[in-house]
């Protein structure tokens, strides 16, 4: 992925640690620039969070729409048009267009490919096929401490047979789920979304 790529997954993470940091009132200062190139508007964190929107729906949208024109402004304004609401002419941090809100950005972002390391660069497997130490708390606050080869698996999500237990998923999980239809997050999490035991954050 090129350092010039306008929406990534990784940019959920990003945007919700900021939140998250306003949230705390940690002190650390953030350029104002910065946070609306990130898709953020700095009035909605600082001086009082502000609570998000809703997100947009994300049903007629596929994640190719994301990829078509190799990420250039006419593949997002096309995106826009078959189903998240107003077109954007440009991408932020440019003088000229529309502004995009962030619940866009939001779809943007999570309709973005996925760039998995392990398929891309095969040489990251020698470290999956490495014992790791992992530790995992139990239900009466002790810990169990294996070793574990990872292969490649998604993280495990324990407790899905307690009826009482609930998930907090971010909700561009969801956004992404119901674009493309049959993705699965590599997470397991299946009992949990079976059952609507989750908590969608934002």
């Amino acid at each position: 992925m090129k350092n010039d790529t306008p929406h990534t997954l990784a940019r959920i993470a990003l945007r919700w640690m900021i939140r998250e940091c306003f949230k705390t009132d940690t002190g650390i200062m953030f350029i104002p620039s910065g946070l609306r190139n990130l898709g953020m508007d700095p009035s909605t964190l600082y001086p009082v969070v502000l609570p998000r929107p809703p997100p947009l729906p994300a049903s007629s949208i596929s994640v190719r729409d994301a990829q078509e024109g190799g990420g250039q402004g006419l593949s997002f304004r096309s995106l826009f048009v078959r189903g998240v609401g107003e077109a954007a002419a440009s991408l932020p941090g440019r003088s000229e267009g529309v502004v995009v809100t962030e619940e866009q950005h939001e779809v943007l972002d999570a309709t973005s490919p996925i760039y998995d390391q392990l398929a891309l660069v095969p040489a990251w497997w020698s470290l999956e096929l490495v014992p790791v130490l992992q530790r995992r708390q139990r239900e009466d606050d002790t810990w169990e401490v294996t070793h574990r080869v990872n292969f490649g698996r998604g993280r495990e999500v324990p407790d899905q047979s307690l009826e009482q237990a609930m998930v907090r998923i971010h909700r561009s999980v969801k956004t992404r789920m119901e674009a493309e239809g049959e993705y699965v997050p590599k997470a397991d999490l299946k009992d949990f979304i079976r059952s609507g035991r989750v908590f969608w954050v934002d």
